[in-house]
């Protein structure tokens, strides 16, 4: 059974979206993600959360030719509710009950803001609303996100495959040089002061001009509390990223630190 969607993009194609902290209005063009958590009314109530769908619009400004990237979360009806007449979905709208998701969303944007991350685009607005009567939850909650579109072309796709006892991945990356290929690292470092979701070389873009890597992914804050923004990156995250090719039957590492080129003699490739 494949998931519900709840963002259409014949619908929210149509729409004009504007934030109380900028002048500009935001027009969704394309649809580039959607994830879905679906449940049932008795699971929301054990949980204590409602079911919601959040997806990613690219959109363009209706003032000026910028782009940026729209995050949308929305409450969504209870599982086997979906097909119900507007009037009961709205009988299950909440303003108050939201996943923890969004809040700390916008907290890791301002953090790389903060911080002065400039391999990542920068939040421009933000806010909270109530759905209207077309949603799927009419009077239910609504969070909008809206961050800078970085520049350049991503480096590869989300999957990796197993080929000859190593994991590989496709995409533009390793078409580039060594020497290209080194300055990647001091990106994917810079934008670590936060966790960062989904991982890969989707989620990497090269400037050609710029000579410069940027990052874009769902940014989250540390699920550890103690750890301070400024944590550490470990080298071996590189595999996570699609930046380097790790051996199928790798054994356990030491703890600690370990160097390219330890990861080299153990049979990985950068």
């Amino acid at each position: 059974m494949s998931d519900p969607v709840w963002f259409h993009d014949a619908v929210w194609q149509e729409r004009q979206i504007s934030f109380p902290d900028t002048p500009e209005t935001w027009k969704p063009i394309q649809k580039l993600q959607e994830l879905s958590w679906s449940r049932t009314r008795e699971e929301a109530d054990e949980w204590g959360r409602p079911p919601f769908a959040t997806a990613e619009f690219l959109c363009r400004s209706l003032e000026s030719p910028s782009e940026a990237y729209l995050k949308i979360y929305m409450q969504v009806p209870y599982q086997g509710t979906e097909t119900l007449p507007g009037r009961l979905r709205a009988l299950q709208a909440n303003l108050s009950d939201l996943p923890p998701l969004p809040s700390d969303t916008v907290e890791a944007w301002r953090r790389l803001t903060t911080n002065h991350v400039d391999v990542t685009g920068h939040l421009i607005a933000e806010k909270r609303e109530a759905q209207g009567e077309e949603d799927h939850v009419p009077g239910g909650w609504a969070a909008y996100i809206l961050v800078s579109k970085v520049p350049g072309i991503p480096l590869g796709d989300q999957q990796s495959y197993l080929q000859h006892g190593m994991f590989k991945w496709k995409g533009y990356f390793w078409t580039l040089s060594r020497e290209t290929q080194g300055p990647h690292s001091s990106a994917v470092r810079s934008s670590t002061q936060v966790s960062i979701a989904e991982r890969g070389l989707s989620c990497l873009y090269w400037d050609e001009d710029a000579k410069k890597l940027y990052v874009h992914s769902d940014f989250q804050l540390r699920s550890n509390p103690s750890t301070n923004i400024e944590g550490l990156f470990h080298t071996i995250f590189y595999s996570d990223f699609g930046l380097a090719m790790m051996p199928y039957n790798l054994g356990s590492l030491k703890d600690g630190p370990i160097s390219v080129e330890e990861l080299e003699e153990m049979g990985w490739v950068f």
